[in-house]
């Protein structure tokens, strides 16, 4: 179970990383 809520945060993290860059 945690696994599965650690990917989903480094997922979020990820595209807010990117979002500023594809803007």
């Amino acid at each position: 179970m945690a696994d599965i809520i650690w990917a989903s945060l480094a997922l979020v993290l990820i595209i807010e990383g990117l979002l500023p860059l594809l803007a």
